[in-house]
Parts: structure tokens; sequence; C-alpha cells
């Protein structure tokens, strides 16, 4: 279990609701008296996002790679630069 006085937690917010995302009690204590933050199931059945493109050709990543936007109405073009594999 975490506690966190109120100024601690307007330092560590995101870090306390991850805590309490994950199940961790979390306390908040403020003038003696004691809060607690619990998380409520999501409204909607939806899970994470998709993603809406897969990368096939895993050289892509070794490399460095952009999208290069020619002129309005063509198509996005695929870019990829070549990285020395030498030690730096």
């Amino acid at each position: 279990m975490k506690q966190y006085t109120v100024s601690e937690l307007r330092e560590h917010l995101a870090g306390a609701l991850d805590r309490a995302e994950r199940g961790e009690p979390v306390i908040i204590a403020r003038r003696g008296r004691r809060f607690r933050i619990v998380t409520d199931a999501p409204a909607s059945g939806r899970g994470r996002a998709k993603a809406f493109f897969q990368v096939t050709d895993p050289r892509l990543l070794e490399t460095g790679w952009t999208w290069e936007w020619t002129a309005p109405g063509h198509p996005l073009r695929l870019r990829t630069t070549r990285r020395s594999k030498r030690p730096r």
C-alpha cells in the first residue's frame, strides 16, 4: 500500500494512478482523513486500440525510415536511410 500526502500526490499523480490501475491500494492523507483511489471498470467493452499498420519488413526497423510527402493529391512515399553499422 502506498500512501501520499496531498502535496506528494501533486508531484506523483501519474505514478499513483498507475499503481491504482494495477490494483495496488493508494491512500491519500489530508488533515487526518484518508482517501483511497479506486478504479472503475471501463464503461465500454473496448480493449486497447488495434494498430492500423504493420511493419512487414523487419529491415525497416534496423534502418532509419520516414514517410515523404511529395505534393497534394499524391500518395506518401516510404523513404529509408541507411545507418552505418560501425561502432561509435
